[in-house]
């Protein structure tokens, strides 16, 4: 994920991601699982715990965009304050949030805000990203995501709408690139362990006694 080429000095150790498992004692919700379960296979969505300007316009922007699409969504709250509209729509599947790690391999496409723990666990399970960053932090990791070819360009919190969100989305649905590298970058990543490869670095700084 990272640019090509960077000096890092010799103590600097790239480990790869660490991820976890789902709690133990967590069960997924019935109705979110038989959600899952039915064709096609839903889109993502989650914005993070930052609170926007408007969260209700969010609420309003996402709804709308999936509407649009007719495709299938699990949106997700989190603690971002985005407001559930009273009126269900059966194509939507509201949370408060739940595991990424069980989550993602059964959705199509992550939508999220370019945190980095989100975005690599879109790449774990394999998946196409839109990313819709707020701050710099998150606008690096989208411009990253773009530029290994597993999402479309950044979509802008300050700017995002129906019609770019939409377009984003249908973009990544519709264009096989995205899922074929997301797929590529997934065996990759398979290969590596990043919690083992983390211990072992500090397991040799221990045994020089540094």
């Amino acid at each position: 994920m990272l640019p090509p080429n960077l000096d890092y000095p010799s103590w600097v150790h790239n480990t790869g991601f660490w991820s976890a498992s789902p709690p133990e004692n967590w069960d997924p919700p019935q109705r979110l699982v038989e959600f899952l379960d039915h064709d096609p296979a839903p889109i993502y969505i989650w914005f993070g715990s930052i609170v926007g300007s408007d969260p209700s316009k969010t609420a309003r922007i996402i709804v709308d965009a999936v509407k649009r699409l007719g495709v299938r969504a699990v949106v997700a709250r989190g603690g971002s304050g985005i407001a559930f509209p009273e009126e269900k729509d059966p194509s939507i599947y509201y949370v408060e949030q739940v595991p990424f790690k069980w989550l993602f391999p059964r959705v199509s496409a992550v939508v999220h805000h370019g945190g980095m723990g989100t975005a690599s666990l879109a790449l774990e399970a394999g998946r196409p990203q839109v990313v819709c960053p707020f701050v710099f932090v998150h606008r690096h990791t989208a411009e990253r995501m773009y530029e290994i070819g597993v999402s479309t360009p950044p979509v802008l919190q300050s700017k995002m709408s129906v019609d770019r969100l939409s377009k984003a989305i249908s973009e990544v649905l519709d264009r096989n690139s995205y899922a074929d590298r997301s797929a590529t970058l997934q065996k990759l990543i398979a290969e590596e362990d990043g919690i083992a490869e983390a211990v072992r670095v500090l397991e040799q700084i221990g045994e020089r006694g540094l």
